[in-house]
């Protein structure tokens, strides 16, 4: 079986991309913890992915009918709004 050879993409398209995603992940994620990460970090001149290592922004919120705070994720419904 042959296996098809993974697609690649210039490392300054790549870069172009994760700027985007850093600049809109960045606001829920603890300040300068939002980074890149893998080939591209590692300035590879082409990468087949783009990694983004993050440090989500974890807040207290009560939910409606609950009496104490629970911690939420800001970053879980940033991405489920992205999809």
């Amino acid at each position: 079986m042959t296996q098809t050879p993974k697609i690649k993409f210039p490392a300054k398209d790549a870069w172009a991309v994760a700027d985007e995603l850093i600049q809109a992940l960045g606001p829920n994620c603890e300040p300068g913890r939002c980074v890149v990460a893998g080939s591209l970090r590692r300035e590879r001149p082409a990468v087949g992915d783009i990694e983004i290592l993050f440090v989500p922004k974890v807040e207290m919120s009560l939910a409606a009918g609950e009496m104490f705070e629970v911690p939420v994720n800001r970053m879980d419904a940033a991405l489920h709004e992205m999809w």
